[in-house]
């Protein structure tokens, strides 16, 4: 497929799970920003009384033929903001204990058949 297509449909997917994140979080007075600095989408909400920053990252797997995996995780743990090449993803969650990371993947989910 080309980026033409698969660029406008994630941007619509980020926007959709945004938008299912702030749905879900509407009463820990959440604070949305999308395309935040390069990241896909950052959330404030507060839970418990503290303030938390959820960093929403869409990733899609199609050059992945296989499910997520260590050597998947490592590489979106490595993933950098755009045209920087410092402040990956692993760094920022080291210097903000606090931050949570949701990744969301576009592609479907495999389905493993357990063993007879």
């Amino acid at each position: 497929m080309s980026i033409e297509i698969t660029g406008p449909e994630r941007y619509e997917f980020q926007y959709h799970v945004t938008l299912e994140l702030v749905l879900r979080f509407w009463a820990h007075n959440v604070c949305a920003v999308v395309d935040s600095g390069g990241e896909d989408s950052t959330l404030e909400v507060e839970v418990d009384g503290n303030r938390v920053e959820l960093e929403l990252q869409v990733k899609g797997a199609e050059h992945h033929n296989k499910a997520v995996d260590d050597t998947v995780l490592r590489e979106y743990l490595a993933h950098f903001p755009s045209r920087l090449s410092e402040n990956s993803l692993l760094e920022r969650l080291m210097k903000q204990p606090s931050k949570l990371v949701l990744i969301s993947q576009t592609e479907k989910v495999h389905r493993v058949r357990s063993p007879s």
